[in-house]
């Protein structure tokens, strides 16, 4: 027999046609569930073949009032705002957050992933999504998780972003709309979706315009757009803009194109993503991919309240809107 978990109690509420709240009262022997509905759940219980883990009923009522959200680069701004909306939603029900910072390492995302099949917090909110998606599953069957930022089509969770494939689109098209065409794209970091497909959205608008893409390699930071400032100098002397897939290797290249004599945006118009506070104050002034960061934690969040409460939120992925926002990084060629 199967052992009933917080994922699969949601199978015995549905065919037994009553909340998943109602079956926890009955696993917890609550008092306060008509004999009738009793029976209807744990006949249910037995048609499914599951057996009820003490353990984890114990676990879900001790509530620790703790969630972990776990990020690739703690250092990286982009997840600032993010996570002060997680902890202000967070705080309305009462719940402290906790940072895990994976430094952009998948043998430091599985470690944490280990430390949380011990189940001893409530929930987890997970705004990066390297390790293989089998493991994400495995963990949503002890404990409420969210994925945010990054995504897994077809992932049985609940998770949030924008459409980066249709960002990446945009954001090219938005510099060929100012005359440019010879654009260089620098990719983000190896082996992430969102990499990958803000990545093939510059190639669809290039491809669909008859130009022929170009892309250096990059990994999110400033030390690797000044790095391929230099290649795209080297290898492609006559590009006349830039679509990087953050902002901070946006500013990296424009302080390396300065240096080596490359004026913002007479000479390279300079395209990032992400929309962080700094760009705005940087000079030039950095135009940008907008993407709703206090929405994202706000949505996140709010989705991981709404398991503890007993509502099971959708396992489908919620798309919020994106923007490109026009700065004195980009001009006409």
């Amino acid at each position: 027999m199967k052992s009933i978990t917080s994922s699969n109690i949601a199978e015995v509420a549905r065919l037994s046609g009553v909340s998943v709240a109602t079956v926890s009262r009955v696993l917890n022997s609550n008092q306060h569930v008509s004999p009738e509905t009793r029976k209807k759940v744990l006949e249910s219980i037995d048609k499914l073949n599951y057996v009820p883990n003490q353990l984890a009923a114990k676990m879900r009522k001790q509530r620790s009032g703790f969630v972990v959200v776990v990020v690739p680069d703690i250092g990286n701004p982009f997840f600032s705002r993010i996570i002060t909306a997680i902890e202000e939603t967070a705080k309305d029900f009462d719940y402290t957050v906790f940072v895990s910072d994976t430094q952009n390492s998948v043998e430091k995302e599985r470690m944490i992933m280990k430390y949380l099949r011990q189940r001893e917090i409530d929930g987890a909110i997970f705004l990066t999504a390297r390790t293989e998606a089998s493991a994400f599953t495995e963990i949503s069957h002890n404990m409420p998780l969210v994925l945010a930022c990054e995504t897994l089509p077809g992932l049985p969770l609940p998770q949030v972003a924008i459409d980066n494939f249709r960002a990446g689109y945009d954001a090219t098209t938005y510099l060929l709309g100012l005359g440019h065409r010879k654009i260089v794209h620098i990719k983000g970091f190896e082996g992430m979706k969102l990499s990958h497909d803000r990545a093939r959205g510059y190639e669809m608008a290039m491809e669909s315009s008859g130009i022929q893409p170009h892309m250096v390699k990059g990994d999110f930071t400033g030390s690797s757009g000044r790095a391929a400032a230099r290649e795209i100098i080297e290898r492609f002397p006559d590009a006349t803009a830039v679509f990087a897939a953050s902002d901070e290797m946006a500013m990296g290249a424009i302080s390396e194109f300065y240096r080596l004599g490359r004026r913002v945006p007479q000479d390279m118009s300079v395209l990032g993503f992400d929309d962080i506070s700094l760009g705005e104050l940087f000079i030039p002034s950095l135009s940008t991919v907008r993407q709703p960061q206090s929405d994202i934690g706000t949505m996140a969040a709010t989705l991981l309240m709404q398991h503890f409460r007993g509502e099971l939120p959708k396992p489908e992925i919620t798309t919020l809107s994106h923007a490109v926002i026009h700065r004195e990084s980009t001009g006409p060629v």
